[in-house]
This record gives C-alpha cells, sequence and structure tokens, in this order.
C-alpha cells in the first residue's frame, strides 16, 4: 500500500514539473517553443506532463 502511494506522489510531483517546465520555456523561448508546438502531436503540457510523471516513477 505504502508503496503505491509512494509511486502515485511521485507520479503528481512529475506530472506538475513537467507541466511547470514546459510553461516556464513557453515564456522564455517563445521562439523556440513555436517550432517546438507546431510538430507536436498533443498540446505541450500535456506531453511534458506525462513525460514528468513517466521519469518520476522509474526506479
Amino acid at each position: 500500500m505504502w508503496k503505491k502511494l509512494i509511486l502515485m506522489l511521485a507520479a503528481l510531483c512529475g506530472a506538475w514539473s513537467g507541466y511547470t517546465l514546459y510553461h516556464a520555456a513557453e515564456r522564455g523561448f517563445p521562439a523556440g517553443m513555436d517550432k517546438l508546438k507546431d510538430s507536436l502531436p498533443v498540446q505541450g503540457g500535456i506531453l511534458f506532463a506525462v513525460l514528468g510523471a513517466i521519469i518520476f516513477c522509474l526506479r
């Protein structure tokens, strides 16, 4: 039970970190992020949140 709770908290922290990182980069590098937005199949914030959750859950 504790292991599942810790993994869920890690996933939430990773998703929050990825989403925040995406929006911070979007403000800091608008020209570069415009190129990235055009080539992504999904919204960038969602993609970065999922990637962050996966990275934080890796053991």
